[in-house]
């Protein structure tokens, strides 16, 4: 700046200092002399995850994703066969107190059951949720390293074992007995696509599609791996960690509170 020089030339300023003080200006602003970024683990994982799934291990992926669903849902079945057992036996329990309130029992001892009811149903869904979040994490870290390991030996053509590791099968379910489940996972959704044209003097053209769907649904896995579900799977692991658009309009009651 003007002000500076001036300060330099009339010997105000000493000039050492205020080179060294440009130069570390310099540098913090400057991409070309800045200190490196540290890796991001995230940001790495998706680049990868990237190339895999438009690759022909796709499948693979879609597989092993498969697998660690058929895990949990059964884990969680088992979770609510146990606690349904529990309220049903519970509830038998305190049919009972009821039937001896004003009898043998009191006001003071049917709370006494309840209490004991809450925080034996609290045990058993903090025991469940803990080996839910111990198993996610362990399906978690296994896919990342299978992710990374599987990408780095794409990039070997001397590796033979590659044929062996990208054919993972996907496990099967037993069917669920909840019907509205079922009808929950086969009812259609309401989708159109078209094509528009932005722009006055050089225009541009972008295809749009637009989906009526829980907003959620893309998320959820399907009990049964049909190929349209293995599809629609497909879909959305393209698009993730991906430079498309997509927008979401989540529509709320008037009559809803916020």
């Amino acid at each position: 700046r003007s002000s500076d020089l001036g300060a330099v030339t009339s010997g105000e300023v000493d000039l050492e200092h205020l080179v060294n003080s440009w130069t570390k200006a310099y540098t913090k602003t400057t991409l070309e002399h800045a200190r490196p970024e540290e890796p991001n683990w995230d940001e790495d994982f998706g680049d990868v995850y990237h190339d895999l799934i438009h690759s022909p291990a796709s499948e693979t992926l879609l597989n092993l994703e498969h697998n660690y669903f058929v895990s949990i849902s059964e884990l969680i079945g088992e979770r609510d066969v146990e606690l349904k057992k529990l309220r049903e036996r519970q509830g038998v329990e305190m049919n009972n107190v009821m039937q001896e309130l004003g009898k043998s029992l009191t006001d003071q001892d049917v709370n006494s059951v309840a209490a004991q009811h809450f925080e034996s149903q609290q045990m058993l869904e903090n025991k469940w949720a803990n080996e839910l979040k111990q198993l996610t994490n362990i399906q978690k870290q296994e896919y990342q390293e299978w992710v990374i390991k599987l990408h780095q030996d794409l990039k070997n053509p001397n590796n033979s074992s590659i044929s062996e590791e990208i054919k993972v099968q996907p496990s099967q379910l037993r069917e669920s007995t909840d019907a509205s489940a079922r009808i929950y996972e086969e009812q259609r959704q309401l989708e159109e696509s078209f094509t528009i044209h932005l722009g006055a003097q050089l225009k541009t053209m972008h295809n749009l599609r637009l989906l009526r769907a829980d907003m959620l649904d893309f998320c959820k896995h399907k009990r049964n791996y049909r190929s349209g579900v293995k599809l629609h799977r497909l879909q959305t692991a393209l698009s993730l960690y991906s430079t498309s658009l997509c927008g979401l309009v989540l529509l709320v009651d008037r009559s809803e509170e916020h």
